[in-house]
């Protein structure tokens, strides 16, 4: 094959060069931008998928519970802001102060951006949702905060929350008392919680009562607002870590949807750190850890395989003591590299960051037999002295040896 194919580059060389630039071409064009075929769909442009998860078979069990687990519950690819406080020693009151002042800016600022669609940094323990009390099965010998704290609240509440009406709540709590007074080990402490829940009501049937307006009143405004508001951040059970949890939004045109998301939530953290310079902020996440092993595969394969490419010319220009063979065996190094891309873009579609190393692979095997091949020609060429005759011969017999090879 491969004497045929010198045969047929020495018969005819323009159609053979004609034939290797088209093919270039078309490498480059399927490789940047993409074509699209009638009956097939478009084929390219060539894309990086950061998906590491791709890379192993979607048969193995493990792997199909953690993409069940990814598909069918909600915030696997939420990201995660961090903010450090440090550690408990003087002058964290400081700190602690500084960083919440930041969360109350980024959250809302956060909440703003186009590509971020939903984010959460704290919440209101008198507005959380009475679903929360499907929670109470929470581990309590863990060291408590006030989520838990409030947590408990609710779930003493659990009588009011769950009363389709005030009517309802009275005589359940009336219900409930005479069990008490009738029951001989009574817990004090939960008689004075419920007691206190029941004030709140009673004062917000007060206030109804003596409703002059025209407009009916809003009893489970009244009940809440009786309560004062309190505002819990996310925080770690030591009080070191802040969180706030970004739900980004998809850009369902790119490759790897979460990119814009990710560079837009950063920029927005780079310009909070910019008016807080003392507090420690980062962002972390699946796609985000993957987001960044990819820039680096990308910036490190790139300018190693320019770095390779010109020891490599070096070297040739070295060993042949001229600039016209190491200039063609480099062009043709890079016509088969071009081509390798286009076969990736039609075939595969996406490079992942393992197979994204395959160029200085490319050119170090490449390199070995162009090296091989051109010594070849030249002893060709040396005991060969006529030249258009003898042509042909010379490719044959550079070839011939190299395929028997290799």
């Amino acid at each position: 094959m491969l004497a045929g194919w010198a045969r047929l580059m020495a018969q005819h060389p323009r159609l053979v060069l004609v034939m290797v630039g088209l093919s270039v071409l078309g490498s480059i064009w399927v490789t940047l931008l993409g074509v699209n075929f009638p009956g097939i769909g478009k084929l390219g442009p060539l894309g990086f998928q950061s998906n590491r998860n791709d890379l192993i078979s979607p048969r193995l069990d493990w792997n199909q519970r953690f993409i069940n687990w990814q598909k069918g519950f909600p915030g696997t690819w939420d990201f995660i802001i961090v903010v450090d406080v440090g550690p408990d020693e003087p002058g964290r009151a400081e700190k602690v102060t500084a960083a919440r002042a930041m969360i109350d800016q980024i959250g809302p600022a956060l909440q703003k951006d186009p590509w971020v669609k939903r984010a959460v940094w704290g919440f209101d323990s008198n507005s959380v949702s009475p679903k929360a009390i499907r929670l109470e099965t929470l581990d309590e010998s863990k060291p408590t905060d006030d989520f838990r704290f409030w947590l408990q609240e609710m779930r003493s509440s659990a009588d009011l929350i769950a009363s389709a009406s005030p009517q309802a709540f009275l005589a359940s709590v009336l219900n409930q008392l005479q069990q008490t007074e009738s029951a001989e080990d009574a817990d004090e402490t939960q008689a004075i919680a419920g007691l206190r829940q029941f004030a709140a009501v009673l004062n917000a049937f007060n206030t109804a009562l003596r409703n002059d307006s025209d407009q009916p009143t809003d009893l489970d405004k009244l009940i809440r607002e009786s309560q004062p508001a309190t505002w819990n951040y996310l925080v770690s059970d030591n009080g070191r870590l802040y969180f706030l949890r970004v739900t980004p939004r998809h850009d369902e045109g790119s490759l790897n949807a979460l990119e814009p998301a990710i560079a837009s939530v950063r920029n927005i953290i780079a310009d909070m750190q910019s008016r807080h310079p003392g507090v420690t902020m980062g962002m972390t996440g699946i796609d985000v850890v993957e987001t960044d092993e990819t820039a680096v595969v990308n910036f490190d394969s790139t300018w190693t395989g320019a770095l390779t490419g010109l020891c490599m010319f070096g070297l040739l220009v070295m060993a042949f003591h001229s600039w016209r063979m190491p200039l063609m065996i480099m062009l043709s190094l890079g016509v088969a590299i071009l081509w390798s891309f286009g076969f990736t873009t039609v075939f595969v579609g996406h490079l992942q960051v393992i197979s994204i190393v395959f160029i200085p692979l490319l050119l170090g095997l490449g390199i070995a037999y162009g090296i091989y091949l051109a010594s070849r020609f030249e002893w060709c060429v040396i005991s060969m002295r006529t030249m258009h005759r003898d042509t042909r011969r010379r490719w044959w017999m550079s070839f011939r040896p190299w395929g028997r090879a290799y």
